[in-house]
């Protein structure tokens, strides 16, 4: 049976019953949902002290709003309210100044000045 030869009804039929729609079987739903938890850093999911965290965030919130308040433009970058790669990459770049960390660095570049 040549293609030429088939009627215009039956032409339309057999084009669709040939073509084959596979569709994948899903194994896994589609849509994931999971408990949201107040945790400062990703290291704090694991606290045991949970109410103490969502405290500790709302403390640390409003001493920012505060210091915004009282007539402070930039109320500073608070390390305890930044994840624990936003702390990563300020201490990369060098912008976090801690006094304890300062203090080091002093006692080294003493050191240093000895022994050279």
């Amino acid at each position: 049976m040549s293609f030429l030869s088939l009627p215009r009804s039956r032409l339309s039929q057999t084009a669709l019953l040939s073509r084959r729609f596979l569709v994948p079987a899903s194994t896994t739903p589609s849509f994931h949902s999971s408990a949201s938890r107040s945790v400062l850093k990703e290291s704090d999911r694991h606290r045991e002290e949970g109410n103490d965290v969502a405290s500790e965030i709302e403390k640390h919130k409003q001493s920012q709003i505060d210091q915004h308040k009282n007539g402070h433009d930039k109320a500073g970058w608070v390390e305890e309210l930044a994840s624990s790669s936003e702390e990563n990459v300020k201490a990369d770049r060098g912008e976090i100044r801690d006094a304890a960390f300062d203090k080091f660095q002093e006692k080294k570049e003493r050191e240093k000045g000895k022994s050279a």
